[in-house]
């Protein structure tokens, strides 16, 4: 359930795009990420999320858990972030 949420199209952290996954544990990738994002934002939790995959090379992103910027193509980002409580 997504009523009462916000919703962020194409979220980013500094300046970048914000990564798929949190830091450099593969299975850190999406609610770590999107979960840590909202909450930075000042939300509970994400409610839901779609990936972007392979932007890295048109939109550098961020890994929010290490800041470390991915510049390539392999690097995926999020297309959308819902936020909520």
């Amino acid at each position: 359930d997504l009523s009462g949420g916000e919703t962020f199209r194409y979220p980013t952290l500094e300046g970048y795009r914000l990564n798929y996954c949190f830091d450099d544990a593969r299975t850190s990738c999406g609610a770590k990420a999107a979960h840590s994002w909202c909450e930075e934002k000042g939300f509970e939790k994400a409610l839901g999320w779609r990936e972007e995959k392979s932007i890295g090379g048109l939109f550098p992103t961020i890994v929010m858990g290490t800041d470390q910027i991915c510049d390539r193509f392999l690097c995926d980002g999020f297309e959308e972030i819902t936020c909520g409580s």
